[in-house]
């Protein structure tokens, strides 16, 4: 079956470089000319694959694969927030929000 040679880190590779080619074309035609927007929109494409790694990849662990993508995408948010407010405040206030947020889904599921 296809999800039991499913590898983490080869999915990973693929995206990475699937990312930066559409990354490089994005920014050598001038749609978008920030680089930290496109740095943070491979942190969400690698936090996404984690949390869904986790579901779909691992029977064990999942707590484990969750939390570290949760964490890489409130990287991402903190890094959009960063770039659509200027503020390093907000920034920093949207990932201490996620980070208890995820504190309190994790109690609450235990």
């Amino acid at each position: 079956m296809l999800l039991s040679s499913l590898s983490y880190g080869k999915v990973a590779a693929a995206i990475f470089f699937l990312y930066l080619g559409i990354s490089v074309w994005l920014y050598s035609s001038q749609v978008v000319t920030d680089v930290l927007m496109l740095f943070a929109g491979l942190l969400i494409m690698i936090g996404a694959w984690t949390i869904v790694f986790g579901f779909i990849g691992v029977r064990r662990d999942l707590t484990f694969w969750l939390a570290n993508g949760s964490f890489i995408s409130l990287i991402s948010a903190a890094i959009f927030a960063f770039q659509l407010t200027g503020q390093i405040s907000t920034s920093i206030a949207v990932l201490f929000i996620g980070i208890g947020l995820l504190i309190v889904a994790f109690i609450l599921r235990r």
